[in-house]
């Protein structure tokens, strides 16, 4: 059996994660939710990720998080 697709969700912590969490496991992949830039570095960092799915309004990230998680 193949491997889960590990995906990183980084997210404002004022919108839920779990809807799409739950969608992403119903569809095979392992999603690990963030709500800011620093749990999502932290994440990586530890575990990596196949795909990072980033909010574009993530407060923390406005100058570039795109650049900084990847």
């Amino acid at each position: 059996m193949a491997q889960p697709t590990r995906l990183l969700v980084l997210q404002r912590p004022d919108q839920p994660l779990e809807t799409v969490c739950a969608r992403l496991r119903e569809w095979g992949c392992e999603p690990v939710s963030c709500d800011s830039y620093q749990g999502a570095a932290a994440a990586l960092a530890a575990d990596g990720a196949d795909l990072v799915l980033i909010d574009a309004w993530i407060e923390d990230c406005r100058d570039g998080c795109y650049r900084r998680v990847v």
